[in-house]
């Protein structure tokens, strides 16, 4: 009976951790490509 009360809560803490990560990879993405932008940008400046 253990395992049976067990598994809801592993599936939860599964489907918990897939979730952030959905979240958290744009956000990042977003981060990486706002920071290439941004070095893109300030080096075309300085040699301009």
């Amino acid at each position: 009976m253990k395992l049976v009360s067990d598994s809801p809560k592993l599936s939860t803490v599964e489907l918990t951790l897939k979730y952030a990560k959905i979240q958290t990879e744009p956000f990042f993405g977003a981060l990486i490509n706002f920071l290439i932008d941004f070095i893109v940008v300030k080096s075309s400046r300085e040699l301009a």
